[in-house]
């Protein structure tokens, strides 16, 4: 991480990680995703970090509609949303679960900011 990069950019970079292993793919034709090594079956995670044979994974693969042409891209959502789409809210409750802590100095900066709210969201 560059030394002038701004205090948002880095929290952003912090938490990237995070929000990355948060992410499902939602299988189109099939095209883009590799079956072992992305995370495309809810709430499981990639599939080879598991041992062939457990029932529960079987079921939730199976429960997943096969690739098919006219679905379209596989296309890449947030795990966190019912929707797949990412919040600011989803991504905050996530950083709260996973322990992190909103105190951290950069985050003073942006929450103690003088000025509207509506320039310290650009901060």
């Amino acid at each position: 991480m560059k030394h002038k990069c701004s205090y948002m950019w880095k929290a952003v970079a912090k938490a990237w990680p995070l929000l990355c292993s948060n992410m499902i793919w939602s299988i189109g034709n099939g095209g883009t995703v590799w079956c072992w090594e992305d995370n495309w079956v809810p709430t499981i995670g990639p599939l080879n970090q598991y041992v062939l044979g457990h029932d529960d994974v079987v079921n939730r693969i199976i429960s997943i509609p096969p690739p098919s042409e006219s679905a379209g891209l596989d296309t890449l959502s947030w795990s966190k949303t019912t929707s797949g789409v990412f919040s600011v809210k989803s991504g905050y409750s996530l950083l709260k679960e996973e322990s992190w802590n909103p105190k951290d100095e950069i985050w003073n900066v942006v929450w103690k900011a003088p000025g509207p709210q509506r320039v310290r969201q650009f901060i």
